[in-house]
């Protein structure tokens, strides 16, 4: 890679990236190399590119699948589990530079983001809350529309008795 910045993605998410500058790792959109500490790792074209758009997004922000797919594959026809494989990829590739926490983290159901803007587990905290909060709100629900049926059912006893 040459003697490239630690953070030569000016074209693609403005000069600097926290995340990138953080994990002193430089990503060459071009050439579509990541390298970190004399280390450097070839990308596959679509690995760079949704490499590129998680970059692209803010901060911290989950990026969802479908918006995924669509910045890299466009509209055509693609297999879910395409991005799949290549998000395990581009892990693999940040485990091999010596990157041990979870620079992509996946949050169910939602999608992906960029990880390490807080601490590693902040986000996988955020996550689980965010699946808790979604199965209370079910839960609740639930219980709200049993009680609806409960009322309902008594104000047709005193009606009828």
């Amino acid at each position: 890679m040459g003697n490239c910045s630690v953070n030569d993605i000016s074209s693609l998410a403005g000069p600097e990236h926290p995340l990138l500058e953080r994990l002193e790792l430089a990503f060459d959109r071009h050439s579509r190399t990541l390298a970190r500490g004399g280390r450097s790792r070839h990308l596959a074209p679509r690995e760079s590119e949704v490499l590129a758009a998680l970059l692209r997004a803010e901060a911290g922000r989950v990026m969802a699948r479908n918006d995924l797919l669509d910045a890299v594959w466009g509209q055509g026809d693609v297999c879910e589990d395409a991005l799949t494989v290549i998000i395990s990829r581009l892990r693999r590739h940040f485990q091999r530079l010596g990157i041990d926490e979870p620079v992509i983290e996946t949050v169910p159901r939602r999608g992906y983001r960029l990880g390490g803007f807080e601490n590693a587990a902040g986000g996988r905290r955020e996550a689980r809350r965010d699946g808790r909060l979604g199965r209370t709100l079910g839960l609740a629900s639930l219980v709200l529309s049993a009680l609806a049926v409960g009322v309902s059912c008594l104000a047709l006893l005193v009606a009828l008795g």
